[in-house]
């Protein structure tokens, strides 16, 4: 049997190594030379191994180690070396501290997004923020790495989309369920993003673009865009489509669960808002002064906590006033995005 003074002097090394694997990852970002700085990354995942080498288990110190050498590799750019080593099916958020856990995916999907590989960043990001409680709130980190999943998912829409459309020609068939079972997802983590504003909004609006979708986001994103450019007719059409595409989530059975996927009512009701202020406003630009007083009139019955009720009920009044006595139309005051 090993004696007491055996066992501490294995722990004085066993640190030892530990902080001179970090040493060496340190002194790699600070040093001046390129062959100073890759000899210090490799001495460091050469100290990390010891740590490493008989794989992942529970215990703080082996989990760092693991992001530890990961660093290493990632400067290395050795990128899919990082996501071998971040094995997601061995580590959890259940068996790994929940900073380093974070930290470990941040890290692996900056990795699939350098390759790149959309699938496994997909995936990545989906098993992180499932693993979140409800009432979590996301940080900056949390928050780059929900756009870099709604990126992805851009991607591999996209992709699927031209095959999609080849295999349908070809073939005379109904479009890919696997595309729409992505486009899907894609909403649920707009809806994750959306509640924080800007500069966010702004990020995922312009990637929600990219996709020709009907989905509410999609439509609420090119509706902004379309109103900003003065293409008030468009911006009408995006947000009718929208509207109609979140109605028809609630009435269709079987179909998209609001309640159940975007888990906040909250998230809905500002999408909905948002989605009837730009009808509405859309409208009053066009001069359709009896639609622009109806859709102030449904933004103010569903809506009446919105901090834009005051303009709205203005709007209305005046529209209304407009639609009875004014022919030809008069040039109204633009009712603004913001």
């Amino acid at each position: 049997e090993k004696s007491p003074k055996w066992r501490l002097t294995c722990g004085y090394i066993t640190r030892a190594d530990y902080e001179t694997a970090w040493t060496h990852y340190g002194l790699s970002l600070f040093a001046d030379d390129e062959a100073k700085r890759s000899e210090h990354l490799q001495k460091g995942i050469e100290e990390f191994r010891k740590f490493t080498a008989e794989g992942y288990r529970d215990h703080p110190v082996i989990a760092e180690c693991f992001l530890g050498q990961a660093l290493c590799l990632y400067e290395q750019q050795h990128y899919f070396e990082v996501i071998q080593l971040l094995d997601i099916r061995q580590i959890t958020s259940t068996n790994t501290p929940t900073e380093t856990f974070r930290r470990m995916m941040y890290l692996r999907i900056r990795a699939c997004r350098a390759l790149p590989s959309e699938w496994n960043l997909a995936w990545t990001a989906q098993q992180y923020f499932e693993a979140l409680p409800r009432e979590h709130q996301l940080d900056t980190i949390e928050l780059e790495m929900a756009l870099e999943w709604v990126r992805s998912l851009t991607s591999l829409i996209r992709s699927l989309q031209v095959s999609d459309r080849e295999f349908q020609r070809r073939n005379k068939t109904s479009g890919d369920p696997y595309q729409s079972s992505l486009q899907k997802r894609l909403e649920l983590v707009a809806g994750v993003v959306y509640p924080y504003g800007d500069p966010w909004w702004a990020q995922l609006a312009e990637l929600m673009e990219e996709v020709a979708m009907e989905a509410p986001f999609g439509c609420l994103a090119r509706s902004r865009r379309f109103f900003e450019q003065k293409r008030y007719d468009q911006a009408f059409r995006q947000a009718q489509t929208g509207l109609r595409a979140m109605e028809s989530n609630h009435q269709v059975a079987g179909s998209f669960d609001w309640n159940r996927d975007l888990q906040d009512k909250k998230v809905e009701e500002k999408l909905f808002a948002d989605l009837r202020y730009l009808k509405a406003a859309a409208c009053w630009n066009l001069h359709y002064w009896l639609e622009a007083h109806l859709g102030a009139r449904e933004f103010l019955i569903h809506h009446v906590d919105d901090e834009r009720t005051n303009q709205m009920c203005r709007s209305g009044i005046q529209a209304g006033l407009k639609a009875l006595t004014v022919k030809g139309g008069l040039e109204p005051d633009g009712i603004a995005t913001e």
